[in-house]
């Protein structure tokens, strides 16, 4: 039988056994936290000697900097002075806010800082002092036979030292095409200017015939004689040519008297019977000159290749090529190569005068090509008048019979 006395006292000591048990608990739980260092040796450092080269250098990149900062606010407030605020157009004729005349940059605009921005109306054309590194504008070249651009603006002195390097290198000689200094000659729009023409003959030509050759006597002579056609207005004053007996036949075509080729121009009395030139209708002299002039604007050269037979009847293969860097009618052209080839057969009398000009070539695929409906590629090395004779039939992408 339990005594009452003892569970008595167990229930009065039991809370303080708890009480001191958790005590201990907590205490044994919360250990006092320890901070460990480590202790760092600093490295040694050199000893400290006068050196008046850094403090110079010092000085100068605090004099260069403060500058440079400066230089900068100053554009910065110079560009955003009001002049482009998104408030105007800059292609209306605005000028650049700079210029690199001299190789210095100066503003063109001054406003104040302060000022408010307004809108600055639109200017029709910009100044001289406005145009950028100060060029003033090239003057428009005059129109020359075969090049008829005024695109084109390479100074003629320029262009006449290249022709002398040319002529130095690979022993190249200008054209004769007779006296052009003549006062007399009553001209139609002016006397031509060949430099640009001469010059892309020598680009281009593939041939360079000997001085005195027969092959140099009929190049100057057509030459000449196309001078004349396409700019001597007066035709009694043609020196090439037998007025009486001139005459003009293209391929199997009838022949055309040389009066007529005289008012229609050239290009209509070689290209009269061609389908593909025939569909822009009866052009007019000088009509059908701009056409062709829009077209290559960098000119339109002419060699002869080979001469065949002497005179009297002088037959003679031809080149014809130019750069489609303009337009012909609806076909803008890249930069394209587009070479014409024919055969010639010219009939001349005893002081070598033209009687009558007998033409062979193909002008359908020329005029294809220069719509943009041939490829180049078709023209060249004659493959439009000799066809493609650039490998055998047996090579080219057809079936063979086994």
């Amino acid at each position: 039988m339990t005594n009452p006395l003892l569970l008595l006292l167990l229930n009065c000591l039991i809370p303080y056994l708890y009480l001191t048990e958790s005590k201990t608990y907590t205490k044994s739980s919360s250990p006092p936290r320890r901070y460990y260092y480590r202790k760092i040796t600093p490295s040694p450092t050199p000893p400290a000697t006068s050196s008046p080269t850094s403090f110079l250098q010092k000085l100068l990149h605090k004099k260069v900097s403060t500058l440079a900062a400066g230089w900068l606010d100053g554009l910065s407030n110079n560009y955003y002075s009001g002049k482009y605020p998104g408030e105007e157009n800059p292609l209306a004729g605005d000028p650049y806010p700079w210029s690199k005349k001299t190789g210095k940059y100066r503003t063109s605009i001054k406003m104040s800082k302060t000022s408010p921005r307004k809108s600055t109306p639109a200017k029709s054309l910009p100044s001289v002092d406005d145009t950028m590194d100060g060029i003033l504008p090239v003057p428009l070249p005059q129109k020359m036979s075969g090049v008829e651009s005024e695109a084109v603006l390479e100074p003629l002195e320029r262009i006449q030292e290249k022709m002398e390097d040319l002529k130095t290198k690979f022993g190249f000689s200008e054209t004769d095409r007779g006296d052009l200094d003549n006062p007399e000659i009553v001209w139609r729009t002016g006397k031509p200017d060949y430099t640009r023409a001469n010059y892309q003959y020598f680009k281009g030509k593939t041939q360079n015939h000997a001085a005195g050759s027969l092959e140099e006597l009929v190049e100057n002579l057509v030459k000449t004689w196309e001078t004349q056609a396409s700019h001597f207005k007066e035709f009694s004053q043609w020196t090439t040519i037998d007025h009486s007996n001139y005459k003009i036949k293209v391929n199997d075509e009838e022949e055309t008297d040389g009066t007529v080729a005289y008012k229609i121009g050239n290009f209509n009395a070689l290209m009269q019977n061609c389908s593909a030139y025939k569909k822009y209708g009866d052009l007019s002299f000088e009509e059908s000159h701009d056409l062709f002039r829009g077209a290559f604007t960098s000119g339109f050269p002419w060699e002869v290749l080979r001469v065949l037979s002497e005179p009297p009847y002088v037959m003679f293969t031809w080149r014809h090529w130019g750069i489609l860097d303009g337009k012909f009618q609806d076909n803008v052209g890249h930069g394209e190569q587009l070479e014409m080839y024919g055969v010639c057969r010219v009939t001349v009398n005893q002081e070598l005068k033209i009687q009558k000009i007998e033409v062979y070539y193909d002008p359908e695929t020329f005029i294809k090509a220069l719509e943009g409906k041939v490829k180049p590629s078709e023209l060249k090395a004659g493959n439009a008048l000799l066809g493609d004779v650039a490998c055998p039939h047996v090579g080219k992408d057809v079936k063979l019979r086994v």
